[in-house]
């Protein structure tokens, strides 16, 4: 198993887009695609762990600009409060 926690592989995965924005899918196919152990070992349940990560951390938010709920990109945003 990977050392980074889902929040961590999340914010990888967004960080490696060019417009630092994915959708779920594209989040979860760049984890599998850069960590072996989600392509043959971790169980199916963890693509809802991302996105139970996804909704929960509010580092993570919807791109609503193309008025799409379902298939939006998320993308990260600092709350410089934060820092």
């Amino acid at each position: 198993r990977p050392p980074y926690s889902y929040m961590v592989l999340i914010q990888l995965a967004l960080s490696s887009a060019e417009d630092h924005k994915m959708t779920l899918k594209e989040i979860c196919k760049w984890i599998e695609d850069n960590f072996e152990y989600f392509r043959s070992v971790a169980k199916p349940g963890w693509r809802n762990s991302i996105r139970h990560n996804l909704s929960f951390y509010h580092c993570f938010v919807r791109d609503l600009s193309n008025n799409k709920k379902h298939g939006s990109k998320w993308m990260l945003q600092f709350d410089p409060d934060d820092f």
